[in-house]
Formats: structure tokens, C-alpha cells, sequence
């Protein structure tokens, strides 16, 4: 089956991902957190909590910031609590009352109120922010965001706010205009996702020349990412649909010694080969040769030749193929390995076919990568 790569554009999208882990993805911008720890000083201050306006136009990462915050100045900060976006706003109060509300405590609690862009309901929305105001005036330690892109509907909200609760509840500084990550660090922060995904930039075929024109190109991270994922899309997914490209997995069968080698030219977890091992190895061939020159052009390159076809490694243990031929091969097979010493035993036949990577592989298990000698390269070998 071939492998769909899905780059995340959105960071609600990073937090649906298993494969991705949020906190060693984000990249700190000072003048965010800067604006965040100023409205926690100022809440400890005036002694309550305070409704924060979170600016800036879809993708240039106003969720990120608040989950930034939390993970870049922990002592000052927990974790964030997110209010389901699927509630309506008369509804919002109550889910937090009925023990959704974090308990006080000497940091500061984010409360991110994320997907609610305007709202026909003006009395539901005066309820709401009326309820809220009364909630922050005890809670010091809450700092509530609300991401907005819609100028509008920002001013119609803060102009609410302001009537309800005044300027201890949405005081001027409460508006943080997101800066978002500098767009010299774009290509940094797509290489900390490709890295938790098990991939090169040379899997992919894309340069840095080509990620520098698209970051170039774009408006806000977001979009960057967006157009690299259509990107990868065009080169790898596309390609393997229209081309019809097989899945290929080669299975080496051999003792602990070659099983280990095998670690050494796969990626741990994903048993998908790795081009700069194989290479490596097969430096002084004309093959590696071969490669290496078409790898100066990033759609030649190995690794995204191994992309396109899905190309994985797995190995069996030799006690697992005489198990094999004993209780399902050809009658010769079966004769051959009875005569020499194996006998059938179904049950530790299973064992010994569920320990090995073929087995793990074909029920989508992941591995560790396990070698028994020191990891290195064998300069010696073709």
C-alpha cells in the first residue's frame, strides 16, 4: 500500500496527528510570548482574569502562539484548555461550569476559545460575555483567547465586551496582533514536521531552492505549508496513482548478523530504506556511482525514488521459514526441512512468525531499531 504524505497546515491539524507531537514542533517568537506574559502580569495585577483578542489573518498562527506559550514559559503558564468549537455561545458557560474549569492555581491557565467567527445570535452573545465577565472577575489566573481574522466582528465583539465588563475586562493592551513565525524560519519549522514524520526534504524531491521561491511566495506559514503539501502531493502521491507504481518490500532471510546490517540502510519504525546508507555502502560501485550522479537533480534522487515505490525492508528469521515450509510449504520443502531436525509445532510456529519483521511490517506494528553491533558504515563493502 502506498504511503500518503500529509504535511499539516493548520496547527489544530499538527494536534489531531498521531504521528506528530505538538511542543518540539513549535519555534518560539519573542514578541508574542512577550505580549501573552505582559496580559498575566497585568491580570495578577488588577486581581481577574481577562478576555484576550487574538489578531491576524487565517494561517499566520494565532492557535500556535497560545500552545507556544504554554510550552516556552512553563513556569508562568499550564497547559491549554480548548473550549469545544462546536458549542453555541449560550452553551459555553455551563459546559465550563460543570467541571470543565481548570481549579485555581498560582500560574496562569489558557483558555483557548478557537472557530467562532461571527454569530447571528447578538443576545446569545451578550449572555456569554456577560457570563464571562462575571467568571474572570474571581479568576486571576485565567487568560482567555479568542483568535479572530474578521475585523468586524472583533469590533463588535470587543465593543460588547467593553460596555459589560469595561477596561479590567478587556483593557487596550488585550488585542494581540500575532506576529507568527519570521519567514526565515519557515523551512526550519517544515524540517522539525518532516523529521517526526520519518522524512528528507530529498524523499520529497524539493530543494532549497524551491522552498526558499515558495516561501517567498507566501503570506503566512500557513500557506507554506499548504502549498508544499500540494507539492509533495503533485510528486509523490500523484505520481504513484497515475504511474501505477507498485508498493516494493524486499524480505532478507538470514541470521542475527544480516538481520542487523538490514537495520543499518532502513529508517527505524517505517522499515522504509535509507538512501545515504544504501549509497554509502555502495560507494566504489558503478551503481553508487551511478546514483550519485543522478542524485544532483532532486527528481533522480534515490530517496525519492524510494518514495514513489514505497520501497521498505523487512527480514525472517531462518527458524521462521523452516516453520514455514514445514506447516504450509510444497511437499520437497516440507520433506527438506522435516529431515533436517524441524518439527511441526503450531504454536511455536506463530511465536516465531509474530517475532520477526515481515510479520510486524504486514500488521502496520512499528519497531524500534535494534542492531547488535556498533552503528556505522562499512567502507569496505559494494
Amino acid at each position: 500500500m502506498n504511503q500518503t504524505i500529509y504535511i499539516p497546515n493548520r496547527f489544530e491539524s499538527v494536534l489531531s496527528n498521531p504521528n506528530l507531537k505538538a511542543t518540539p514542533l513549535i519555534l518560539p517568537v519573542e514578541e508574542d510570548l512577550k505580549a501573552f506574559d505582559f496580559l498575566r502580569r497585568k491580570a495578577d495585577v488588577q486581581g481577574g482574569g481577562i478576555l484576550s483578542f487574538l489578531l491576524g489573518v487565517s494561517g499566520i498562527g494565532k492557535t500556535t502562539s497560545v500552545y507556544s506559550t504554554a510550552a516556552c514559559m512553563p513556569e508562568q503558564f499550564t497547559r491549554v484548555y480548548t473550549v469545544p468549537p462546536d458549542l453555541e455561545l449560550r452553551e459555553v458557560l455551563s459546559w465550563l461550569r460543570k467541571g470543565n474549569l481548570p481549579s485555581p492555581c498560582k500560574k496562569t491557565h489558557l483558555m483557548l476559545f478557537d472557530g467562532r467567527e461571527v454569530t447571528d445570535d447578538g443576545v446569545g452573545l451578550r449572555e456569554f460575555l456577560s457570563g464571562l465577565n462575571q467568571l474572570l472577575r474571581g479568576r486571576k489566573d485565567i487568560l482567555f483567547c479568542w483568535p479572530t481574522t474578521d475585523p468586524e466582528w472583533h469590533s463588535q465583539i470587543r465593543d460588547t465586551a467593553q460596555r459589560i465588563g469595561g477596561t479590567n475586562f478587556v483593557p487596550s493592551q488585550s488585542d494581540i496582533q500575532i506576529q507568527g513565525l519570521p519567514r526565515v524560519d519557515w523551512i526550519k519549522a517544515l524540517e522539525r514536521v518532516l523529521i517526526q514524520l520519518d522524512l528528507s526534504f530529498e524523499d520529497l524531491a524539493v530543494d532549497t531552492k524551491m522552498l526558499e521561491f515558495t516561501a517567498t511566495k507566501s503570506n503566512t506559514i500557513g500557506e507554506f505549508f499548504g502549498y508544499i503539501g500540494d507539492t509533495i502531493a503533485e510528486r509523490v502521491t500523484d505520481v504513484q496513482i497515475y504511474k501505477k507504481l507498485p508498493s516494493l518490500v524486499f524480505v532478507v532471510t538470514s541470521g542475527s548478523t544480516v538481520a542487523s546490517e538490514a537495520n543499518r540502510i532502513r529508517r527505524a519504525g517505517t522499515y522504509i530504506l535509507k538512501a545515504e546508507e544504501l549509497l554509502a555502502y555502495s560507494g566504489r560501485s558503478n551503481a553508487g556511482e551511478w546514483w550519485k550522479e543522478r542524485s544532483k537533480k532532486s527528481e533522480h534522487h534515490l530517496a525519492y525514488i524510494i518514495s514513489l515505490f514505497n520501497a521498505r525492508l523487512t527480514t525472517m528469521s531462518p527458524s521462521a521459514v523452516s516453520y514455514a515450509c514445514v506447516h504450509y510449504g510444497e511437499e520437497d520443502l516440507r520433506h527438506a526441512a522435516l529431515n533436517n531436525g524441524v518439527k511441526q509445532h503450531t504454536i511455536n510456529a506463530k511465536k516465531t512468525l509474530q517475532s520477526t519483521d515481515l510479520y510486524r511490517h504486514l500488521t502496520e506494528q512499528t519497531v524500534s531499531e535494534l542492531i547488535i553491533y556498533p552503528k556505522g558504515k562499512n567502507k569496505g563493502s559494494y
